[in-house]
């Protein structure tokens, strides 16, 4: 019908045929894309397109609350999370101030951090990278401290899980203040800029004892740190990290439980006793003879052990299901499903399953340089940024304003260095650094900085070492010197200068006049 309707454009003469201006080629298919259209592969595809907050609207909180139940009984769920922090975090991402005394406070410092005692601050990085992962994303608040509470630097971090902030807070814009979208308050005239989170002052799924009212309070958004993915533009709510994998995590937990059961009950009976029924005998008398059917409390006895001989009633028949034996399909089905389940939380499979029966050098080289780029990505973009350098600045400022650390300027800036990643071909990869930095492509320093450590403690302990051995008179080839003053092409042997330097007896070379 709607071939035989025209339009006609306004202020002009000009009919267009809505239809046939559309090329044949897409009428045929109603769109360029295979999915998009009304055909076979689309048909029954009309999944919902909905903006990056609409979709945690509804699902954040069942999702957090599937993720923490699958993470606490799951092995598979558990594992994923101690290899993303392990991984992640390791031991601490670590700072580097311009100053050793400022060094030497921040470390002073790391004992007091955390506001409940338990942790130092490279501990609680690991707690909020495993509670980022598994519940989407984390607040920390910074809690500024009394002078009296004798702290070196007067900060302390508190941890706050994504409960705090409540999605179901939404208000509309006033007079007063901006929108409240998802429990965070924006600004009036900055649509996008963060003013204040709205938290609980108690965990509302903990189960308080208390009986005071838990009611959200305003926080000025300077006093809060939100860790979490944004992995859309505009997303202000993060989503577990093993959002993509739940249902697949759940069902093969089924799977293999099920297949647990049918080996356990597959090898439970060893035989069965039929026995014949005997003449003249009441059903009294058959149970004075065989015992009851049921225990005390009315249960039925039909529990059975391995290697068991389980006894029949006269007349009692058993059948079992006989389930189809996987054979050697299992190893291979679960070996797939633990490949899709590593790649859709973003570690390899062998990391996930501890099976590195399969892998060499070179495959394992690659797989394992694509991880850490991605580990890199996230330790700099989302941790450091959103966590380490907020952290460092307002301790800065703290120490500042009291005086721990007079000439510290809070807006100098720190470079935060993650765990060194352990060797791969450990030979290798040090020859490989050390004609890297013997032919200028990058500088000692920084290949340290690489592995996670400090050039200049280094320098100040060799240059103990070398102390410590020349007042002993002793010589090691850790000593740099000594490397200085080998000159190239002479096949490793004393210096040219060296008394010792005489040629072998028979030698050709001639002594030097």
């Amino acid at each position: 019908m709607a071939g035989n309707v025209r339009f006609r454009i306004k202020g002009t003469a000009v009919y267009v045929d809505p239809v046939a201006a559309v090329p044949a080629h897409i009428r045929a298919n109603d769109s360029s894309y295979l999915t998009a259209g009304s055909g076979p592969r689309s048909r029954a595809w009309r999944p919902p397109n909905v903006g990056p907050n609409a979709a945690l609207d509804y699902a954040a909180d069942a999702l957090r609350s599937q993720s923490r139940d699958q993470i606490r009984k799951n092995p598979l769920a558990g594992a994923i999370v101690e290899r993303l922090v392990t991984n992640l975090i390791g031991s601490g991402i670590k700072p580097k101030f311009e100053k050793e005394e400022h060094q030497k406070l921040w470390t002073k410092w790391t004992d007091e951090a955390v506001a409940d005692g338990q942790l130092d601050f490279y501990g609680f990085q690991a707690q909020q990278a495993g509670g980022m992962i598994g519940g989407g994303e984390v607040f920390v608040r910074l809690r500024a401290r009394r002078p009296q509470d004798g702290l070196s630097v007067p900060l302390q971090l508190e941890a706050l899980e994504a409960e705090f902030c409540p999605m179901d807070k939404n208000e509309a814009e006033t007079d007063s203040r901006g929108e409240i979208r998802q429990g965070i308050e924006f600004d009036k005239n900055v649509k996008s800029r963060r003013v204040a989170y709205w938290l609980y002052p108690r965990h509302p799924k903990d189960g308080s004892f208390s009986l005071s009212v838990n009611e959200a309070v305003r926080v000025p958004a300077s006093e809060v740190l939100h860790l979490y993915v944004p992995s859309r533009p505009g997303q202000i709510r993060g989503e577990p990290w093993l959002t993509r994998a739940l249902a697949r995590v759940k069902d093969l937990e089924s799977y293999d439980s099920a297949e647990l059961v049918r080996k356990k009950v597959v090898t439970m009976f060893a035989g069965f006793i039929r026995r014949q029924l005997p003449e003249g005998l009441t059903l009294e008398d058959l149970q004075e003879l065989y015992g009851d059917a049921e225990d005390a409390g009315g249960a039925a006895l039909a529990g059975i052990e391995p290697g068991s001989m389980q006894v029949l009633l006269p007349g009692e028949e058993i059948e079992f299901s006989n389930p189809t034996e996987v054979g050697g399909m299992y190893e291979v089905y679960m070996r797939q499903q633990i490949r899709f389940v590593a790649t859709a939380v973003g570690l390899l499979y062998e990391q996930l399953s501890g099976d590195y029966s399969d892998v060499n050098d070179r495959t394992w080289r690659a797989a394992v340089t694509d991880f850490r780029r991605r580990m890199e990505q996230l330790q700099h973009q989302i941790f450091v940024f959103q966590f380490c350098r907020p952290v460092a600045r307002r301790w800065a400022e703290l120490a500042l304003i009291s005086g721990a650390a007079a000439d510290i300027d809070p807006s100098a800036p720190v470079t935060w260095t993650p765990p060194r990643w352990p060797y791969i071909n450990p030979l290798q990869d040090v020859q490989t650094q050390e004609r890297e930095v013997q032919a200028g492509f990058t500088s000692r320093a920084r290949v340290v900085s690489e592995r996670g450590e400090d050039v200049e403690q280094i320098d100040a302990e060799q240059e103990a070492d070398n102390k410590r051995a020349d007042a002993a008179g002793l010589k090691h080839t850790s000593d740099g010197r000594a490397q200085a003053n080998k000159q190239i092409g002479h096949n490793g042997g004393p210096p040219l200068d060296d008394p010792g330097n005489e040629p072998a007896p028979g030698s050709r070379r001639k002594k030097e006049k």
